[in-house]
């Protein structure tokens, strides 16, 4: 009886050890679709500007044709010149989180772009996935390292 007692007292205790890591990554998972669905919603306004705001100064994006940008001031450059090309409706699915040390995330998922050439009417369909690190810096999250991919044809 003592043995039994033991473990279910011990089983207990580490249930109540695990809820605050539950319920941190409850809410690191609700912090982070909010910060992707904003992402979204910033990309598909074209809002260059507000897309950098989401970046750290040194932040780094490889994309999908494998062009690196690195640094705030490119990434919104780079986004800027990219809507003034295209038109571009898209869906960005959170598929995963993975809360790391140190106010760190890794995220991925799918995404699927619409895409209108502005200069012939051309239309694309873009999609593929991403993998991006963010890290929490003053309450915000920020994409720290960002890799984007899609299906090579």
């Amino acid at each position: 009886m003592k043995i039994a007692l033991k473990s279910i007292s011990f089983s207990i205790l580490l249930a109540l050890l695990a809820l605050p890591f539950t319920s941190q990554a409850q809410s690191v998972q609700a912090e982070v679709e909010a910060f992707v669905a904003n992402f979204g919603k910033l990309y598909n306004q074209g809002d260059a500007a507000g897309l950098a705001t989401l970046f750290t100064k040194d932040a780094m994006m490889i994309m999908a044709d494998n062009q690196m940008v690195t640094g705030k001031q490119d990434i919104e450059k780079y986004y800027r010149q990219f809507h003034d090309v295209m038109e571009v409706k898209g869906e960005i699915n959170l598929g995963e989180v993975i809360p790391l040390p140190g106010d760190y995330s890794y995220i991925s998922g799918p995404y699927t772009l619409g895409a209108t050439v502005k200069a012939n009417g051309q239309k694309l369909v873009l999609e593929g996935s991403y993998g991006t690190l963010l890290k929490k810096i003053d309450g915000q999250w920020k994409v720290v390292r960002q890799m984007v991919m899609a299906p090579q044809s």
